[in-house]
């Protein structure tokens, strides 16, 4: 029978919603440098923030590989990305 580390599991979790994040973070940060649109890229870099912690505590509170497997689907459709 094979036997998952929760532990590490979460972490590579956790490095995959990372990636997701810094990936939806590049076009906002271009968007900032411009005048105009920089109120609305910051907006939206604080609706990405707020869901990308909701994800973190998801992670977090997971008590068993099921229910961390659940949430993989979440974080690989982008789910955190706007």
């Amino acid at each position: 029978m094979i036997q998952v580390n929760l532990g590490k599991a979460k972490t590579l979790a956790h490095n995959l919603r990372r990636f997701k994040r810094d990936a939806a973070f590049v076009p906002l940060d271009i968007l900032a440098t411009v005048p105009h649109l920089a109120v609305k890229a910051e907006e939206d870099r604080a609706i990405l923030r707020a869901s990308d912690d909701n994800l973190q505590l998801s992670i977090e509170a997971t008590a068993t590989v099921d229910a961390l497997t659940a949430l993989l689907p979440v974080i690989d459709e982008g789910v955190i990305l706007i």
